[in-house]
């Protein structure tokens, strides 16, 4: 007899403990990690929330699941309409069954009756998303300081630097907010998201104001998120590397701890997204070392409504068959659904039918990773 199969629908409340604990027991358990789903994404597992998650449930239990989240996002002066995907899971004892490929076409389907414009993850499995047209597209930079280079940065001696989430998340909303890069969020997701790692802000302030900040996890050397105008926030970075450096020489060296003192002798990671245009030209000006990898895999949804979006009139899209064909005033050129990703936000460039407006920068801070 076959196994009678519920969903894809909606995660009940009461549903919810079960969830977490199968994302956890494919995700970190099986793993040997410690089950930290809800910590880690608490913007995904919220009650508020699971509405956006995704479950089927076969002979009495939650057999698979898939977090969604709704997500806007600027870039170039437009708003993009996002779904950001988490943990597409189906329990060990329940695959080979279709379940993932049923959750990721119910994704697809409630995004284009939503009218949203992309769906994106960040795939372990890359290649399992490509049958579901996703693929690499935008890109995050990743810069390098250390003791050779963050001397270059400008000096923030006239800067007063502060500490603290609680005290500052309204003026981290102000300034993120006023840089209108990346992700929109409202002042009450502030704490949710950007401390949901307990990373450290780091603030700059000048006779008062605070200026800049930073949002940067120590221990792994990364500075997650930013924002203020780019000479201060290449200040605020000089002077955070300074009390993380101060930090790290202070620390005992012995064998016994070595592994989880900070190294900064190795550099601090600065991850910038594209759209901050003025940091990158400043830190490429002095020429910091930087790293450049796709953002996440994209799913586009209705090409030819991101392009008015981003104001691009003078391109048309039309469907030939399974391709996608691209005019505008560069030519014409017809891509498969994946490959049109690449076209609209790179990271590589795969035509030429509309010259550099094509490529939009399009990234968001690690802090709102789903």
């Amino acid at each position: 007899m076959g196994s009678r199969i519920e969903g894809p629908r909606a995660c009940r409340p009461e549903e919810r403990s079960e969830l977490l604990a199968l994302a956890n027991l494919v995700f970190r358990v099986s793993r040997g990690r410690s089950p930290s789903i809800e910590r880690d994404y608490p913007h995904i597992y919220r009650t508020e929330n699971l509405g956006n998650v995704r479950v089927i449930r076969a002979d009495g239990g939650l057999r698979a699941s898939v977090g969604t989240l709704h997500m806007r996002i600027a870039t170039g002066g437009s708003v993009l309409d996002t779904v950001g995907v988490n943990c597409t899971t189906t329990h060990p004892d329940w695959r080979k069954r279709g379940f993932g490929g049923l959750l990721m076409r119910d994704v697809e389907e409630r995004a284009r009756t939503a009218g949203r414009d992309l769906v994106h993850l960040d795939a372990g499995v890359p290649e399992w998303y490509r049958r579901f047209g996703f693929e690499d597209g935008g890109y995050l930079l990743t810069y390098e300081l250390n003791r050779g280079n963050v001397g270059l940065l400008p000096d923030p001696a006239d800067l007063e630097i502060g500490t603290g989430l609680a005290r500052y998340a309204a003026q981290l909303h102000r300034i993120h907010t006023a840089e209108g890069a990346g992700t929109i969020r409202s002042e009450e997701d502030v704490p949710v998201v950007v401390g949901r790692t307990s990373p450290e802000l780091f603030v700059a302030e000048r006779r008062g104001q605070v200026v800049a900040y930073a949002v940067v996890q120590p221990a792994s050397r990364l500075v997650k998120e930013h924002g203020g105008p780019p000479e201060l926030v290449a200040a605020l970075l000089r002077a955070v590397y300074a009390r993380v450096d101060a930090v790290n020489e202070g620390r005992s060296t012995t064998a016994r701890d070595d592994r989880d003192r900070v190294d900064l002798t190795s550099g601090l990671q600065v991850e910038v997204i594209p759209q901050q245009a003025g940091l990158v030209a400043l830190l490429d000006r002095i020429g910091v070392p930087v790293a450049r990898a796709p953002w996440h895999m994209l799913q586009l949804i209705d090409p030819a409504a991101v392009l008015r979006k981003l104001g691009l009139n003078d391109v048309a899209v039309s469907r030939r068959g399974d391709l996608f064909v691209l005019s505008g005033p560069g030519g014409e050129e017809a891509l498969t659904r994946r490959m049109l990703v690449k076209a609209l936000f790179g990271p590589e460039r795969v035509t030429e039918v509309a010259g550099d407006r094509l490529l939009v920068p399009l990234s968001t801070p690690s802090t709102d990773h789903v």
